[in-house]
């Protein structure tokens, strides 16, 4: 399993219990409960927590929307510390995957989908090539989870990461959907765009977008999995009010370097075209480099030629402004 760069340590909660409310003294509050979840979490014992939290979930412990949403998080944490835990006693990954999926019944925080995204990215890697496109869905819902308010501070919630552990999920999430069969958007809380389309995420701001444009083999034709990326650029180029964009253009690295220039200009012409026709009023700056900008790969050992070869063939969204 590819070791995910750790979050953070947890810090305990710090909740303080509180008389039940109108209800009998036998019967747990939803503070007191916090305080067992909590307990449960620091002793690694994971299996004593979903009946605590199927309680806070009764009515009559008194429980609000967000103190229920904020202790399914703390329970599904509490699941991926004790993945860690397994990795590092050397565990198999069909037991540390099986943790991480029992998690996920309970909620999807980031360093879960982080997680989980890593394990599908090198099962794709290894070969089962459809991985690519669970990895991409896992990440991009991590990068959403990142970008959305944090409500859950006083839940031993982890730690803002740092911005290169945060550049680390995007630029796997880019290389997971370029190397995927489909192309999904994927959408925010709020229904906005998310995933790769987000222009900030904490502190963090993404200097490009890599978008699977893709063509048929020698055209500017496209794929069915270029024009739904071709569709999601248009969708949220308008959706943030765009006024301007710039557009590269990548191509593999076989070929001279003209030829290569002149098929990157042709497709990049072809996007731009799509754009117009579908509506886009803002102005489109293109940029096509061929083969002079490969796509940086971490790790090009974990990657066939042909995989390569795809990173390699895209379109990248490197300027927005409105």
């Amino acid at each position: 399993m590819s070791r995910f760069v750790p979050f953070v340590a947890m810090a305990a909660i710090a909740l303080s219990g509180t008389a039940a409310r109108g209800v009998r003294a036998a019967e747990a509050s939803c503070d007191s409960i916090a305080v067992q979840i909590s307990a449960g979490r620091k002793a690694g014992d994971v299996e004593r927590l979903p009946p605590l939290l199927a309680q806070a979930r009764e009515i009559k412990t008194g429980c609000a929307e967000r103190a229920l949403l904020c202790l399914g998080r703390s329970v599904t944490l509490a699941y991926v510390e004790k993945a860690y835990a397994l990795a590092d006693a050397g565990k198999s990954s069909d037991q540390i995957e099986a943790i991480l999926n029992r998690a996920r019944g309970f909620s999807s925080p980031w360093p879960l989908l982080a997680l989980q995204g890593d394990i599908e990215f090198d099962r794709a890697a290894a070969g089962d090539k459809e991985a690519y496109d669970k990895a991409a869905a896992d990440y991009e819902a991590a990068l959403n989870d990142l970008h959305e308010e944090r409500i859950c501070a006083g839940y031993a919630e982890p730690a803002d990461p740092p911005a290169a552990q945060i550049a680390r999920i995007v630029k796997r999430t880019s290389e997971a959907k370029l190397l995927a069969g489909t192309f999904q958007l994927t959408r925010t809380r709020d229904g906005e765009c998310g995933g790769v389309f987000l222009t900030k995420i904490r502190d963090f701001e993404p200097k490009s977008t890599p978008l699977p444009i893709e063509f048929e083999f020698d055209s500017a034709t496209f794929t069915e999995k270029g024009k739904q990326a071709a569709q999601a650029l248009l969708e949220c180029a308008g959706q943030e009010k765009f006024a301007r964009i710039k557009l590269t253009g990548h191509t593999d690295m076989q070929g001279d370097d003209a030829y290569n220039m002149d098929l990157s200009a042709r497709r990049l012409a072809a996007v731009r075209d799509y754009l117009i026709q579908a509506g886009y009023r803002g102005q489109i700056e293109l940029v096509p480099l061929g083969k002079r900008e490969p796509f940086q790969l971490d790790d090009p050992g974990q990657h066939s030629q042909a995989e390569i070869d795809q990173l390699n063939r895209r379109v990248e969204l490197r300027e927005a402004s409105k």
